[in-house]
Formats: structure tokens, C-alpha cells, sequence
């Protein structure tokens, strides 16, 4: 049953759900989801709604203001002294509010949070119903390096996404679209300036000695087919640049990623999934100077 208390006082207020729902702590999906009377939210995130709309939690589940009445407890009673009985005031014992838990963060800087309703959470993939954050593809108030950054975040989840078996067809194509959009914004943001290029002088042409060509072997000799070099392949080598120029923890992630591609596609090997993410992942820089130093050492 949707909770139309809940839209016409937000209405009243001229807050949208996304306004609301960061007020209180929650997701906009979330919060819509519990607006529209599709979920029922629990005691944390009553709370939270019933202090941002300052209203009472009964009005956040029912839309009544008023209190549920208590039964009060049965108590003996204890009959005072013959003494003095008049005199002696009963002692009222100060009640302690209980301090309600907070509720999960809207937006995070480390992209979308796994934890949260089941609805949201990737471990559960016939259930995932999570859609993408469209709006982080509008830069805003954010200065390009963190317009960047919250980029790279969202991308690194939507892998995720796309990798695991069993999600919704709806949702996949959704957070595929996404990262597409994405990945355009991120190959085309430089939040860095470039420095003006100085002309150089044209260096003058040096001869050189042109070696004699050397007949290719013929193709039987490499019954593979495979272009290798020693006992490493062109991906082979894509790797092992890759360690070495990229952060410990940026490789991590995109091995990880790869590790989970090979799973689901074994046929094209860790190898070969690690360079089609990094190519996907990586900034064009970043991905274009490992692939210039791979070509180079295949070459050598």
C-alpha cells in the first residue's frame, strides 16, 4: 500500500524524494521504494524519516499522529508506614530515550555500498534490483579530479555487475548502458591542463644501416599459431607491464575483476579477460602506455 502521507507532506515541504531521502540517511531508491508502499522499512529508518520530516514514527507508518496507547503495567501497591505517611513523596525514576541506530549513507565516495536492503545487495543476484546512479553522469558543483574519481567508482561496481551470473535482464542492460556513458565521460576528461607544447628543433636525419631481412620461419615450425615470444604471448607481456606501472592496489582490483571474468567465460583465459578489463577500466593514458611498452618488449 502506498504511503501517500508520506508524498503529500514531502510535497508540503518542497523536497524531492532525492532531498528527503539524504536528509534521513537513506538511499533515493530506497526511499522511493518504501514511499510507494513496496517495502516496509524497519525501526532505524522510521526514525531517521520521522526526524528529518519532524513528525512522529506512528506517522511515518500509518500517518497518524497519535501515539499508540501503552498498557500500563500492573504494580502492587505498597502501603507506607503508619508513620509519617503523608509526608514521603514518590520518587520518579528519569526515563532514558533509546538512541536509534543510524541509517546507511546515501553516496558514498567508495561508490555503491554492497551492504543494505536485499534488494541492493550484488551476493544476491535473482534479487538485485539496484538501478545506476544516472545523475553521477552530470559533473555539477564537483571540480573534474573528483568528478573523475566518483566516476572510476561507479564504473568499478558496474563491472561487478555485469560480471555476475543471474542478475535481471532489466538491471544488466541498464548498468551495461551506464558504463558505456561512463566510460565515454572518463575518456574524454582531462582534469588535468595540459601545459602549452613548445616547438622543438627538427632534429637532422641520421643514416642508418638497414640489416639484412631474415627469412621467416615457415608455419609448421609454430604448430600453436600463437604469437609468442620466448614462452610469453602479446597478453603475457601485457601483464607483466601492467604490475609494473600500475599502483599494487589498482592491479589488485583489475585481477580480481579478471579472476571473476575467467570464471564465467573460462575460453579466453585470465590473460586475455585481464587486458579487455584494463582497456575497459584504465584511463586512455594509463591503458595506451602499457600497451606502447607491451608492443615495445614484444617487439624487442
Amino acid at each position: 500500500m502506498a504511503r501517500a502521507w508520506l508524498k503529500q507532506l514531502r510535497s508540503e515541504k518542497s523536497l524531492t524524494q532525492a532531498a528527503l531521502a539524504s536528509a534521513a540517511g537513506l538511499k533515493t531508491a530506497r526511499y522511493s521504494r518504501i514511499e510507494a508502499g513496496y517495502c516496509e522499512p524497519h525501526d532505524g529508518e522510521v526514525k531517521a524519516l520521522a526526524d528529518a520530516l519532524k513528525q512522529t514514527e506512528d506517522f511515518v507508518r500509518s500517518g497518524s499522529s497519535k501515539p499508540k496507547k501503552k498498557t500500563p503495567e500492573k504494580t502492587t501497591p505498597i502501603a507506607p508506614p503508619a508513620t509519617a505517611a503523608a509526608a514521603i513523596q514518590p520518587i520518579k525514576t528519569p526515563v532514558v530515550p533509546a538512541v536509534a541506530p543510524k541509517g546507511l549513507s546515501a553516496a558514498s565516495t567508495n561508490g555503491p555500498s554492497a551492504a543494505g536492503p536485499k534488494s541492493d545487495d550484488l551476493s544476491d543476484a535473482k534479487n538485485f534490483a539496484l538501478m545506476p546512479p544516472t545523475a553521477a553522469l552530470a559533473c555539477g558543483s564537483l571540480s573534474p579530479s573528483e568528478f573523475r574519481s566518483r566516476l572510476q567508482q561507479h564504473v568499478t561496481f558496474a563491472a561487478k555487475v555485469l560480471h555476475t551470473s543471474k542478475v535481471k535482464p532489466a538491471v544488466w542492460v541498464a548498468w551495461r548502458d551506464f558504463n558505456k556513458e561512463a566510460q565515454t565521460l572518463l575518456r574524454g576528461t582531462d582534469p588535468v591542463p595540459k601545459a602549452p607544447v613548445e616547438p622543438q628543433p627538427v632534429p637532422m636525419p641520421i643514416p642508418v644501416r638497414v640489416a639484412p631481412a631474415v627469412p621467416s620461419k615457415p608455419a609448421a615450425e609454430n604448430p600453436t599459431g600463437r604469437r609468442t615470444r620466448g614462452n610469453k604471448n602479446l597478453f603475457g607481456y601485457f601483464l607483466e607491464v601492467a604490475k609494473e606501472l600500475l599502483p599494487p592496489e589498482k592491479f589488485a582490483a583489475l585481477s580480481e575483476l579478471a579472476t571473476t571474468a575467467k570464471k564465467q567465460h573460462p575460453e579466453l583465459g585470465f590473460m586475455k579477460h585481464f587486458k579487455l578489463i584494463a582497456e575497459a577500466e584504465l584511463p586512455l593514458n594509463e591503458f595506451s602506455a602499457i600497451a606502447a611498452e607491451t608492443a615495445q618488449r614484444f617487439s624487442a
